[in-house]
């Protein structure tokens, strides 16, 4: 049985969106009162990308001893200014979404749901796309959305599914979720989402081979690192 659930990160990896939001996480922490450089909050943030971003924000509080009940608030102006921006899609995705007929294609992200699905809507992305979770109160987290995943498809989807995120958190996701990972070369290295458990990278969003070679070969790598829980290349 070849490939039946694509599960896909969205900043990133759908849109180029990330340098943005760097800027934008950088921009809320640069200013009164908390005014922390904009050498550590992009690096830290870009050493993060994948993690939730109230948790991201979090951390960057504790470490210059600010309360997180701050969080909220910056949350709110981040994605206040990611609505007032526009995002370019990455190439070759309106060419391959459309022909992934065989497989459900799943969104789980950490902006939140409306955003997400206005900005693939913009996009003509949407109707190529089956279920979309972000940030809200059921899926604070990717963790939460994969649990829906599976209250619509079933506890074992896993076994056919391929999750393809940008961060090293993602991967980690993937290991955790027991779902094959894919990593998209961007902010890490191909080194680095390697070593958080991807089991394939990709240069380019969805390279063609992606459509035929590891729908091929998806049901028989799942099985071998589920079962075996050792390395496998796609």
């Amino acid at each position: 049985m070849g490939l039946q659930y694509l599960i896909l990160d969205s900043d990133g990896t759908l849109f180029d969106s990330m340098d943005t939001y760097t800027r934008i996480f950088s921009d809320t922490l640069n200013k009164p009162p908390f005014n922390v450089p904009v050498e550590v909050t992009t690096d830290f943030y870009r050493q993060s990308a994948g993690r939730s971003l109230n948790e991201q924000y979090a951390e960057m509080l504790r470490r210059y001893g600010y309360d997180v009940f701050h969080v909220d608030t910056l949350a709110r102006e981040f994605f206040d200014e990611v609505e007032r921006t526009e995002f370019r899609v990455f190439s070759d995705v309106q060419e391959v979404l459309p022909r992934l007929q065989q497989c459900k294609k799943s969104i789980i992200t950490g902006t939140n749901t409306g955003m997400t699905k206005r900005r693939l809507e913009k996009s003509g992305l949407l109707p190529f796309i089956d279920c979309v979770f972000g940030r809200d109160d059921e899926t604070p987290n990717k963790t939460a959305a994969f649990a829906k995943l599976r209250e619509l498809y079933g506890a074992n989807f896993t076994e056919n599914a391929v999750y393809v995120g940008d961060g090293t958190a993602d991967m980690e996701l993937a290991v955790q979720e027991h779902v094959i990972g894919i990593g998209r070369i961007g902010f890490f290295s191909e080194e680095q989402l390697r070593n958080a458990g991807a089991k394939d990278v990709i240069n380019n969003f969805f390279p063609k081979f992606l459509v035929n070679q590891h729908t091929r070969d998806s049901q028989h790598c799942i099985s071998r690192s589920i079962q075996k829980r050792q390395n496998c290349i796609i």
